[in-house]
């Protein structure tokens, strides 16, 4: 029982509540002091995973590119008529001069019904009407009956997309069906796009894809069905489905996509040229320096990000909170004061330093065995800055820019070169491995940066997972206390409930005693 606590004479104006509350406040400090134990867990290991995240980022964003060589050979084309040809070039692909003839390009096949399907330019057939509905309508009404009155089918023939024919079966009803969805089956069932031109008032059918495929027409159906006899549709009406034609380098090509690689470089053809285009592949150096100067930015931001909370000074005036003195502040006060209490919580962590020393490790040490010209990041331009800046690093673009022109492959060597020895391992690579070390390592401290799993096994997931546990007995206990005294109070009231009667009781007899005494003596 704290020494403020007073308690007024047993009578019926004790406030048992308050009483209870005060007594029960000593028990409550021992939960409190775990909750705030519990919270700068949470807080400490959301810090770890905030961190693992970037960590992550920097590991599948420029830390990998920096490990590939395809990133420091990147390649750019250049052609003399865009319009007509474009192109695209590998890590892969060799330096050079292509020269480009297209002399035709690969089409879609169309075809278009030969003539009116309505009898009447006037009074045109209506495609979202059944066909039954307005038979009259139809040229081919009353010809052909069999279409109108019951069901019929036909089948459609065209390229897959292994270029193989695909042939399907399509069952129409007259009385349901009517011209659009006949036509939006055979667009969901092949390669093609049908439609009706209610203008023209003929249907049109066309390939997705460009190309000759088949034997015959690339759109095949019988000439003598619904097709043919009701949409006009006719085989020998189909035109385009060819293929491109171009020469480069002299060598004849075949294409049905407008598209052709070789080497490498994939050429887009986009018009017929009377002349051959020439295309330059060469050295992509801004992509490259780009590259570059965007891994030094995420590496800058990285450890500063650490440095940031390995550095900053923990305040230990600035506990967590517990609910009531949060129930005494206002929303503003508690945002700051968490602030002051969430930081320097990773001060001088061992587990971040090593973080840092073993990025810092990755870059700053030579790599040996290389035959090229350059074999430390200094040699290239990137540089990090006095010791007070805590290993940030600086890019030189000019330098970086002619050590690529004097030696190419020496400065993808010094980033790419796999090898299991340490020393003679590219600085790319030392660096995706020292990244991916450190994020398991704080998995196992914190768990990973998205964890979503229930049971968290990491090592503050064990420290909370523990701390809830003490919580929730100290919180039985306690529960179990306060039952405890509301019976003792409720037991203390029925004593003085029955004292107070005996009291009453003998204090009315008194008065009856009086009473009669009085009623003697007159």
């Amino acid at each position: 029982m704290s020494a403020n606590l007073q308690i007024g004479g047993l009578a019926s104006g004790i406030n048992t509540q308050e009483i209870i509350t005060k007594i029960l406040e000593s028990y409550r400090r021992p939960v409190e002091r775990l909750n705030q134990n519990k919270q700068l867990l949470e807080w400490k290991q959301a810090d770890y995973r905030e961190i693992n995240g970037l960590l992550l980022s920097f590991s599948t964003g420029s830390a990998l590119a920096l490990k590939l060589e395809s990133t420091f050979k990147a390649k750019t084309t250049v052609s003399g008529n865009e319009q007509a040809v474009s192109a695209t070039a590998g890590a892969q692909a060799a330096n050079g001069t292509y020269m480009i003839k297209v002399d035709a390009l690969a089409a879609i096949a169309t075809n278009i019904s030969t003539g009116a399907i309505s009898s009447d330019p006037g009074n045109k057939i209506d495609p979202a009407l059944s066909l039954a509905s307005q038979k009259e309508k139809f040229a081919a009404y009353p010809a052909h009956p069999e279409y109108f009155t019951g069901s019929f089918s036909f089948n459609l023939t065209t390229a897959g997309s292994d270029g193989q024919p695909v042939t399907k079966s399509f069952t129409i009803n007259p009385n349901n069906d009517s011209l659009n969805i006949i036509l939006n089956r055979i667009n969901n069932s092949l390669p093609l796009t049908a439609f009706y031109d209610s203008s023209a008032d003929k249907v049109s059918l066309a390939t997705t894809k460009t190309g000759d495929y088949l034997s015959g027409q690339e759109i095949q159906f019988a000439g003598d069905g619904f097709l043919a006899q009701v949409l006009n549709l006719s085989q020998a009406n189909e035109q385009g489905g060819t293929d491109g034609q171009a020469t480069i380098n002299g060598l004849d090509v075949q294409v049905k996509n407008n598209s052709y690689t070789a080497g490498y470089v994939t050429f887009n053809f986009k018009n017929t040229t009377a002349a051959p285009v020439t295309v330059t592949v060469g050295p992509d150096t801004d992509k490259v320096v780009e590259s570059v100067k965007t891994f030094v930015e995420d590496y800058n931001a990285l450890l500063e990000k650490i440095n940031g909370e390995t550095r900053e000074r923990y305040n230990r005036n600035y506990p967590p909170l517990t609910e009531e003195q949060k129930k005494q502040m206002t929303e503003e006060e508690i945002k700051k004061w968490e602030v002051n209490s969430r930081n320097g919580l990773l001060a001088n962590d061992l587990l971040l330093e090593k973080v840092v020393s073993d990025l810092r490790t990755a870059l700053t040490s030579s790599v040996n065995g290389l035959s090229g010209s350059f074999n430390h990041l200094s040699q290239v331009g990137i540089t990090t800055g006095n010791w007070n800046e805590y290993g940030k690093l600086y890019f030189n673009e000019n330098q970086f820019r002619a050590a690529l022109a004097a030696d190419q492959e020496s400065v993808t060597a010094l980033f790419t070169n796999n090898s299991d020895n340490y020393a003679q391992e590219g600085v790319g690579e030392r660096l995706y491995t020292a990244a991916n070390q450190a994020i398991s390592r704080l998995v196992v401290q914190a768990g990973a940066a998205n964890q979503t799993l229930t049971m968290d096994t990491s090592n503050l997931g064990q420290q909370i997972y523990f701390l809830n546990q003490r919580i929730f007995r100290l919180e039985e206990r306690l529960a179990v206390k306060e039952e405890q005294l509301w019976r003792q109070f409720a037991a203390m009231e029925e004593l003085v409930n029955m004292y107070n009667n005996q009291s009453n009781w003998l204090a009315q007899q008194v008065v009856n005693m009086q009473n009669q005494t009085g009623q003697g003596s007159s």
